[in-house]
Parts: structure tokens; C-alpha cells; sequence
């Protein structure tokens, strides 16, 4: 309180000596803590840390926010996403603070992420899910799913932090036996996960042998709710599985195509379909081999023409590979009805050549050499053991899973 005295004198004459109190009320601060984000489903709590009393008015806003609670503490929560702006004002002994304001931003999953291509990855021989990220949507971790052997019903197969490349090998499937249906969705850094993105279904490639030629075709790929744009379809082939060159381009309109080439009436071929997307799809972080992905490759088909000629020089050779796949070594065996000069090689599925594992004359009878996982690199995947012997040759396919 301050004393005021107050005296009027004019011309000579002194009026009475008149004396008042006045009370300086102090204005209040309007500061609270406010958490720099919300997760969706829970509630932030604002929290006054200003000098008013617990007696002292305090009006909360939330535009757009359910308040609960009154007075020097509340909850605030939100039914939709992005940045929210709370405030308060104090009022002590009809003093206001003004207005304070701080921004909360409520934070829900990122449904809008979606697969951008699923293609085979050549490493492997799998089915490969790639996806672009979405920055600054508050990713955790990316996970994958693909449809059980119930329609409609999806298993996780995988998850991918946010900070590694945005691909997926799925190396339990089998691309040459069936379709796939893959989804994706996202975990949050609130750990809450988002709705499933619409499924992208591969690619099936067939064919049927005729007079006239190898027919090939192939289902569509298909996307849920949507397309996806192709400009054309590449037909490769090649007499090596692991060693494919483009045969013809044709219309993204069609799914079927005849080769009427004499090498194909008379020798094994293998068939491969790409798919050649308008835009590219280019998964954040890189590595060797890891795109920008453009060709949405389907499975490796072939027209089975010279399939019992190898079919019996292996029952001859009695080979075998075990265990297949194989996590740290496996052992190739094989008998020998004469002296042989014998080739093994092992090659990667793109065809590059990995090493020689034998190259010598060998004595007639029963002959076995040990692969280990450290030929590989320690490298999943699918490998090929090419065996020459004399002037005959066969190749075999190789899984490693660690």
C-alpha cells in the first residue's frame, strides 16, 4: 500500500490535509509448460508456472482441442493431426497478464504412405517391395505385410527403420510358383501404427509351348483401388537363367506374347517380363543396387524344352546338394562313372562369377566339396553352382539364409 497525502493552498489560505491509501496490485504472468508434441489418443498436460495464486483466474483455449481440468493444470486432447496452439491468460485482483501461446503439435500416424513398386530383386530371386519416404511425417519404422493363405487377411513379414533404405526383400517368397499381395503401413514415433496402404500385386508370368513358338502370359499388376503406370513391357530371355537380354518392347496394353524364333523351338529358354513404370521409384539411402527402381520385373519362366536332357545327366551324376537352403555350409556331391575334367563355378543371380571351386581332372567314383557361407560374402540370397564335366554341363540353384 502507499500513503497519499494531498493539500491545496491558494492565495494565502491552506485548505485541510486529506490522506488516502493505494493499493499497487502486481500483474500476473501467464507462463506454463507444454510438451513439444502429443500423441494421438493420449493428452498433453499444460501446466502454470507462473507467481498467481491457486485463487487467481485462469482461462485455458485449445482451438480445437478437448480441455479438461480447470484452474493451474488441465489436459488437452485432439482427434486430428498436425500443429495446435494453446493459451492462456491470468486475471489476479482484475489485473490481466495478456495472452500467452505455445504450439503443441498432435502427432497420428502417417496414413498416406503407400508401396511404389514391387519387383524381383536380382541378388536374390525374391520378391522385392520398394516404397518412397515421406519426410517429416514422424516415422519410426516402416512395416510389411502380405495377404495369408486367407483372402483379405494379412501377416507382417518385416519391418524397416525409418533410417535404412525404404526396400524389403521377401525372401521366403516364391515368385515363380504364385502372386503376392503386399501392404505396407507406418509406426509413428509415438509407436502407434497407421492403416494398411493399398496392396500391389505381382506380376505371374506362364507359358505355353505350341507349334508356332513359346507363348508367354502373363497377370497383370495390380494395384488396390488404383493403376499402376506402365509405358511398356520388355520381354527378356536368354538361354542361361542367369544371363537374360532384352528380346523385344511392347504395349503396356498387352499381357501376352509369342517367340517364334527358332532357338526357342529348339533349346531351353528362360523368360523374364518387365514392367517399365512412367516415374521412377527411388527409396531413400543408398547402396549398391539399390535403384532408383524403374522396371517391375516379374518371375523367371521357361519353356521346359530341354529340361529332361539335364533332368538325366543329374540322375546319372547322382548329384546332390544339401543342405538346401543353407545356413552355413552345404556340400555338393556327385559320382563320376569315368575319369572327368570337372568345372564347378558359382555365380550370383545376375550372373557374375563368383569364384571356381574346382577345376581339375578327376578320377572315376563318388566325388563331394564343401561350400561355406564365406564364399557367399555371408550374402541371403539365391546362388547358381554351374558343373561342367568334359563336355556336358548343369546348373543348380543355391539358397543362402543366414
Amino acid at each position: 500500500m502507499i500513503n497519499l497525502t494531498l493539500v491545496v493552498e491558494k492565495l494565502g489560505c491552506v485548505s485541510d490535509t486529506v490522506k488516502k491509501q493505494l493499493e499497487v496490485r502486481v500483474v500476473p504472468t501467464a507462463d506454463f509448460t507444454a510438451p513439444y508434441a502429443v500423441c494421438s489418443a493420449e493428452e498433453a498436460s499444460l501446466t502454470y508456472t507462473g507467481t498467481a495464486p491457486a485463487g487467481a483466474a485462469y482461462t485455458w483455449t485449445a482451438p480445437g482441442g478437448d480441455i479438461s481440468g480447470s484452474g493451474q493444470a488441465i489436459t488437452v486432447s485432439y482427434d486430428t493431426e498436425g500443429p495446435k496452439t494453446v493459451g492462456l491468460e491470468v486475471v489476479q485482483n482484475a489485473c490481466s497478464s495478456g495472452v500467452t501461446q505455445k504450439e503443441v503439435i498432435a502427432s497420428y500416424p502417417f496414413n498416406d504412405e503407400e508401396i511404389c513398386l514391387v519387383t524381383i530383386d536380382l541378388e536374390t530371386g525374391k520378391n522385392m517391395v520398394v516404397w518412397e519416404k515421406t519426410p517429416d511425417a514422424s516415422i519410426a519404422e516402416y512395416r510389411v505385410y502380405t495377404e495369408s493363405n486367407v483372402g483379405g487377411v494379412y501377416n507382417i513379414i518385416g519391418s524397416v527403420p525409418v533410417e535404412d533404405i525404404s526396400l524389403f526383400v521377401d525372401l521366403d517368397s516364391e515368385p515363380e510358383k504364385k502372386q503376392n499381395l503386399y501392404k505396407i503401413s507406418v509406426v509413428d514415433t509415438c509407436g502407434y501404427e497407421s492403416d494398411y496402404s493399398p496392396h500391389h500385386k505381382t506380376m505371374f508370368l506362364q507359358y505355353v509351348s505350341c507349334d508356332n513358338g513359346v507363348i508367354l502370359n502373363w497377370e497383370d499388376y495390380e494395384v488396390e483401388g488404383g493403376t499402376i503406370n506402365f509405358e511398356s513391357y520388355i520381354i527378356y530371355r536368354g538361354s542361361d537363367s542367369t544371363q537374360l537380354e532384352e528380346l523385344e518392347t511392347i504395349s503396356s496394353s498387352l499381357n501376352a506374347y509369342t517367340d517364334t524364333d527358332v532357338d526357342a523351338l529348339s533349346q531351353r529358354m528362360y523368360y523374364r517380363v518387365g514392367g517399365v513404370k512412367t516415374n521412377e521409384c527411388d527409396p531413400a539411402g543408398k547402396k549398391a543396387g539399390s535403384g532408383p527402381f524403374v522396371h517391375s520385373l516379374s518371375n523367371l519362366e521357361d519353356n521346359r524344352i530341354a529340361s529332361g536332357v539335364n533332368d538325366l545327366f543329374a540322375q546319372s551324376l547322382k548329384l546332390k546338394l544339401y543342405p538346401n537352403p543353407f545356413r552355413e555350409r552345404t556340400m555338393i556331391s556327385y559320382d563320376l562313372r569315368k575319369d572327368s575334367h570337372v568345372k564347378i563355378e558359382l555365380y550370383n543371380i545376375i550372373g557374375e562369377q563368383l569364384s571356381i571351386l574346382e577345376n581339375d581332372k578327376q578320377f572315376a567314383g563318388n566325388h563331394s566339396l564343401e561350400i561355406n557361407a564365406s564364399e557367399l560374402n555371408y550374402q541371403e540370397g539365391l546362388y547358381y553352382i554351374r558343373l561342367y564335366i568334359d563336355n556336358q554341363s548343369i546348373t543348380k540353384k543355391l539358397i543362402f539364409k543366414r
